[in-house]
């Protein structure tokens, strides 16, 4: 990416690529729809002034998320979280659990993020990161900063723990 519309174009097409993606991940942290958009939002517009600022660096995938993950703990910082049992009793259900038609499925979606919510946060985000958002060991690394062998421990003892969680 030598010019700017090398890069305009790279840009929208890593928005068509990952804006789907992005905003599931802050959703599913947020579990609140509108404001996950405009971080979504806020995730791209800040990507583009990095990128018109200091370059692309690492690959925009990985770059995307590091940035909105930085807003979701700003976003945090904001607002105490409401928690998933709080959520379910007012009647919120994730969109994971509301897309699917058969109530089977949707049981066990519900069973399985309350499991999820019992996580350290470390885990929660790891197993959200590998599974839902399917990033690679290598994105997650270059995403929370951390080295490769940390994340594979880590998603390692979040299986172990939620296995227990759901068997017990």
């Amino acid at each position: 990416m030598t010019n700017k519309n090398d890069i305009h174009q790279e840009f929208l097409k890593a928005y068509e690529a990952f804006s789907d993606g992005i905003f599931r991940h802050i959703y599913f942290r947020l579990m609140n729809r509108e404001r996950a958009l405009e971080l979504m939002q806020d995730t791209f517009m800040k990507t583009w002034d990095y990128i018109g600022k200091k370059g692309a660096k690492d690959t925009i995938k990985s770059l995307l998320y590091k940035i909105a993950n930085n807003l979701l703990i700003d976003e945090y910082r904001k607002k105490k979280e409401e928690s998933l049992e709080q959520l379910a009793e007012k009647g919120i259900v994730p969109k994971i659990a509301i897309s699917t038609e058969k109530i089977d499925i949707k049981m066990e979606s519900e069973k399985a993020l309350k499991v999820m919510e019992k996580l350290e946060d470390k885990y929660k985000e790891a197993i959200t990161m590998r599974y839902v958002e399917e990033m690679s060991i290598q994105e997650m690394a270059k995403t929370t900063g951390e080295s490769e062998n940390n994340i594979s421990v880590r998603i390692n003892r979040a299986l172990k723990q939620l296995k227990q969680l759901l068997n017990g």
